[in-house]
């Protein structure tokens, strides 16, 4: 066995379940399913306001789900235009803790695929807590003590690009990746000196991962799935209001890469 080979696949192998599970928890690899999204503007979600805004200039304020301004006018809404008005607020509401639970539920699934395939060769439980810190990062992004979201322009995905997320990720790859390196050379060693074959160890760690997370990472994914699918008829409901209002081209905040 190759152990300059393995030390290089173990970083990727760790990298991978660690990264791969949040960013690309809502890109799938079917193209029909693919779903990523960003924002054309800035989101403030209060328990009153739902505003669009660009460069701190309120552009869309809706209040309290059902009155709609727009630049400080407000607008007068026939009662289709008010059912779509009232969907498309509380949408926005209901997404916001459905994409940070997904993406607070991909890092523990990377934590337990960790723990499957090292957790017999080093202590996973110092490294627990830094997961734990991870996912209360990722809520932090997106939620403040009062309840009230902001979100910045082309930032909808929980992805690793935030500079205090990706700094914790490489703390914890930082941490992790030598232990792992040298639990694994530890193994390697005392198999050789047993006699067995060295291959072998390491053959069922697939298995192992693929046995502990196979369930919950299929139940993420549904998650993420209907969660784009939500996302796809909202992007619609944007672009019929705008349909029945030229008035209400600011309402274009979701963009989304079919």
């Amino acid at each position: 066995m190759n152990t300059s080979k393995n030390k290089t696949a173990l970083s990727l192998f760790v990298s991978a379940l660690l990264l791969m599970n949040v960013s690309n928890a809502f890109a799938h690899d079917d193209h029909e399913n693919q779903c990523n999204l960003s924002l054309n503007n800035d989101l403030s979600v209060t328990p009153e306001h739902i505003r669009i805004l660009e460069d701190n200039e309120t552009l869309v304020d809706i209040y309290k789900d059902n009155i709609l301004f727009i630049k400080g006018e407000q607008m007068q809404l026939n009662d289709k235009q008010q059912k779509m008005i009232l969907e498309y607020s509380t949408s926005i509401r209901s997404a916001l803790p459905e994409v940070t639970e997904i993406a607070i539920e991909a890092v523990g699934l990377a934590f337990e695929g960790l723990n499957a395939a090292f957790g017999e060769t080093i202590d996973m439980q110092e490294n627990e807590e830094k997961f734990q810190q991870l996912q209360q990062k990722i809520k932090n992004k997106y939620k403040d003590t009062n309840g009230s979201y902001f979100i910045r322009d082309g930032d909808f995905n929980v992805d690793i690009d935030d500079e205090g997320i990706d700094d914790l990720v490489e703390e914890i790859l930082e941490d992790m990746v030598p232990n792992i390196v040298g639990g694994v050379l530890s193994s390697i060693g005392k198999a050789i000196a047993s006699g067995d074959d060295v291959d072998t160890e390491f053959d069922d760690i697939g298995d192992k991962v693929e046995q502990e997370i196979e369930a919950k990472s299929d139940a993420i994914e549904m998650k993420a799935t209907a969660f784009c699918n939500k996302m796809k008829d909202l992007d619609k409901l944007e672009q019929k209001l705008i349909d029945s209002n030229s008035d209400f081209k600011d309402l274009d905040l979701l963009e989304i890469d079919h």
